[in-house]
């Protein structure tokens, strides 16, 4: 090998060396390595940040000190179990595993490692990634979805929201809090009766008092306290250092250590329902926990709402009781007549009672015959029926009872219930009639009958609003599982059609507080306005609900149409942000709503507004999450983990369809000494404006991404060798041409090195493509730089 062949392998083994160094220091991923006996070498950036720790503070020391147990105590005996028999649970295979960050903190985390020689050493590479927000956010589904599905199956409440505290507290790392509904005094002070609270009691006192009053929920009624200021406020309280807070009314003696503390409210639309407190989080708390938590607050507020509608049922249900109970009152507290006749009707006896109920005193009654106390017809059809049962046993009164008319003294006549009973005493028929007045139970029975009806309105009103809590909170529940606006809008015109029977509904998105423009509809063709400015709505002007009742009202909005409606309603869908849409829902003139129709329409549609803001807003930070996982911070392209990823997809595809995929690498020409003479803040602005580069010419499916360091990578989907190569090529030839400024100042030229390599012409694997493309790519810095080489053309 010659002197220059000889320089030329030094400089790309330092060339690999550096761009191996800067992968190693940028990637995303925590990368830890190890010798045999489990000594930590070396702790990339990332891996600093993931476990708190700095490079030289675990540089020499066992890797077991970054674990949780069990895994902790079984590391040394499991790597040398390994070294000697070749044993694998983790080592080329990954699993999830518990991590111990610096400050004790434990954290989920998913861990792939390999092995590898180095000499005649065995050393071992450890690539983590922290899945603790994956995880955390699947726990707070589940322990939601769990909570909903209790209470709809009637769950002891209490056990319900215990069951969340100590979920909460699990997911958060809190030590202790509560979860609360909040009250209002007569005087309009708000105050706090806990649902589930963390017993903190600190001595006999107070643990006695918790152990007598916690079941039944404990009042709290001090507005000078952090937990206060929410109740006052109807706002979040955040506070990592409450011994400095002014907002705090401090600890009574005893109480334990207060480190951190986060209180949230929640609500049902505009009606302030309740609170969560927690406290002692490890490092305290953040904004992005409380928009976490937004869906275990939406959670706990319908549980409150379904619990106070319950309650009212049972206590509709105990006034049906009792107006029951009245009207047994009512017939069982009446006096009872007793007269007893011979076969012939002639009266033998009649007790006291008989005297109030007829009029007729007992001697004007004995020896005459019962039909004197009957109206017509029965006193002319009594002796004929008396023979016809005493012949035939035919019984139409007898045995039986029934309702008859009864006439007193003074001729008036009566409502009786008469039940006769055919005895034999000595050989004789005697036949003895119970009689009881029911002029008060016939009256009685026709209020209760009203009362009854009253009730059973009361009753099935509760049912509805029942009915539609449950069709909300499913609604909700495919709310907040929604991945896309697309699936939120599918719940929203499945369940609005459901709610709305009858009515015609739209969802409008408002775009940059300025035009509202139609996204979805239920319930038919939408025939009012489908694009119009934000100010065309009363709704969006005032952040309200505003009410049509009538199409001749004057201050109808401006995107209605008078002429093809009864009524209607707008809604504004609220985030944090401000108004992000608008729910609309009109009735064809034909509907002729009522007023109660009206009223609750407004009620239901302004609770799914509110459940919808909160969807929404959800859905935002997951996609913002989502996007901040998968993109560079410095070039905003994708980042090396998702191009990964979506490389091995778009293979899949490329099998199935046979469609060409090419790959171009892209390494900045004489980068490191650019940094070295200008800087690295200059450098990041060149990286900045090659990633602009391309992009811009980068088809909508195409995938590009910063590789590492001053690398690139770009994807061609579905583009061949010669296509490729003209893309690579326009690429090449924009940042040779392109101007790049630093602080007002022009940069030098420069230039870059792309390697370019097909599947299937040059390879038949994403892995031999990679190689191929990475291989054309040194040979086109060995080549003199700045230029486009192919796999095939080395």
């Amino acid at each position: 090998m010659t002197g220059t062949q000889t320089n030329k392998r030094k400089e790309t083994l330092k060339d690999q060396a550096n761009r191996l160094k800067a992968m190693f220091e940028t990637v995303v991923d925590g990368i830890v390595t190890i010798d045999q006996e489990g000594i930590i070498e070396s702790f990339n950036p990332s891996a600093e940040v993931l476990f708190g720790y700095t490079e030289s503070e675990v540089i020499g020391e066992n890797v077991s000190m970054l674990m949780g147990e069990p895994h902790r105590a079984k590391h040394d005996a499991y790597l040398k179990r390994y070294l000697k028999t070749g044993e694998k649970r983790i080592i080329g295979q990954g699993r999830e595993v518990l991590g111990r960050r610096k400050d004790g903190r434990f954290f989920d985390m998913e861990l792939a490692v390999s092995e590898m020689a180095v000499g005649e050493r065995r050393m071992f590479t450890g690539v983590i990634r922290d899945i603790s927000d994956r995880r955390g956010y699947s726990r707070l589904l589940n322990a939601v979805t769990t909570a909903q599905q209790e209470i709809s199956r009637k769950a002891d409440s209490r056990f319900i929201f215990e069951k969340l505290l100590n979920e909460l507290l699990d997911l958060t790392q809190s030590e202790y809090g509560f979860i609360g509904e909040v009250s209002y005094t007569d005087e309009g002070k708000p105050f706090l009766t806990t649902l589930a609270i963390t017993n903190i009691a600190w001595d006999d006192e107070i643990r006695k008092f918790y152990e007598e009053n916690a079941p039944e929920g404990l009042k709290f009624t001090n507005t000078e306290t952090l937990f206060g200021r929410v109740l006052t406020s109807c706002k979040p309280v955040l506070s990592n250092s409450p011994s400095a807070d002014p907002r705090s009314g401090g600890l009574p003696k005893g109480h334990p250590s207060l480190d951190a503390f986060l209180g949230l409210p929640f609500f049902s639309r505009e009606e302030f329902v309740g609170m969560v407190g927690i406290a002692n989080r490890p490092g305290g708390y953040s904004e992005d926990l409380i928009d976490f938590l937004q869906p275990f607050l939406v959670t706990c507020s319908n549980l409150i709402i379904t619990l106070r509608t319950e309650k009212r049922r049972e206590e509709a249900e105990t006034t049906l009781r009792e107006s029951e109970a009245r009207g047994r009152a009512i017939l069982t507290g009446a006096t009872e007549a007793i007269i007893t006749v011979d076969e012939t009707g002639n009266i033998e006896e009649a007790n006291p009672a008989t005297e109030k109920i007829f009029g007729y005193r007992i001697d004007e009654l004995t020896g005459n015959n019962v039909r004197m106390l009957m109206p017509e017809p029965f006193k002319k059809e009594h002796d004929g029926y008396l023979d016809a049962y005493l012949k035939t046993g035919i019984a139409k009164i007898i045995g039986k009872g029934r309702e008859v008319v009864g006439q007193r003294k003074d001729g008036t006549t009566f409502p009786m219930f008469l039940s006769v009973n055919h005895i034999t005493i000595g050989g004789r028929n005697m036949f003895t009639g119970v009689i009881r007045d029911i002029s008060e139970q016939k009256r009685s029975a026709e209020e209760l009958k009203r009362l009854n009806e009253d009730l059973s309105q009361r009753v099935g009103a509760l049912d509805a609003l029942n009915d539609v809590n449950s069709q909300i909170n499913r609604m909700n529940a495919f709310f907040q599982a929604a991945e896309s606006q697309e699936e939120l809008w599918d719940a929203l015109v499945k369940y609005g059609a459901d709610l709305f029977d009858g009515e015609k509904g739209a969802y409008f998105n408002v775009i940059e507080n300025r035009v509202a423009e139609m996204a979805v509809g239920w319930g038919g063709e939408y025939r009012c306005e489908t694009d119009f400015k934000v100010g065309d709505c009363w709704a969006l002007r005032q952040g309200e609900p505003k009410v049509l009742e009538s199409p001749d009202d004057h201050l109808i909005c401006r995107h209605l149409d008078r002429d093809c409606l009864d009524h209607a309603i707008c809604c504004p869908v609220n985030t944090r942000d401000g108004a992000v849409g608008l729910l609309t829902l009109y009735g064809p003139p034909e509907s002729k709503a009522s007023s109660e129709r009206i009223a609750r329409n407004r009620d239901v549609l302004a609770s799914v507004a509110e459940r919808l803001g909160t969807a929404i807003a959800n859905l935002r930070l997951r996609e913002r999450l989502h996007q901040d996982s998968v993109r560079d911070p410095l070039t905003k392209l994708y980042n090396r983990r998702f191009f990964d990823e979506t490389l091995e997809l778009e293979m899949r595809r490329s099998k199935r369809s046979g469609a060409p995929i090419s790959m171009l690498l892209v390494d900045a020409d004489h980068f490191k000494s650019f940094n070295d003479q200008h800087g690295h803040e200059a450098g990041d602005v060149v990286l900045q404006a090659v990633a602009q580069i391309l992009r811009d010419n980068c088809r909508q499916e195409d995938l590009p991404c910063r590789y590492g360091g001053e690398e690139f990578a770009l994807v061609f989907v579905g583009l061949d060798k010669e296509r490729a190569l003209v893309k690579a090529e326009a690429v090449r030839q924009a940042v040779e041409e392109a101007v790049i400024e630093y602080n007002g100042k022009p940069l030098p030229k420069l230039t870059i090195s792309c390697g370019l390599a097909t599947i299937p012409t040059d390879a038949g694997d994403q892995f031999e493509c990679l190689r191929l493309a990475d291989a054309a790519l040194y040979a086109a810095k060995d080549g003199g730089r700045n230029q486009v080489i192919s796999a095939a053309a080395i």
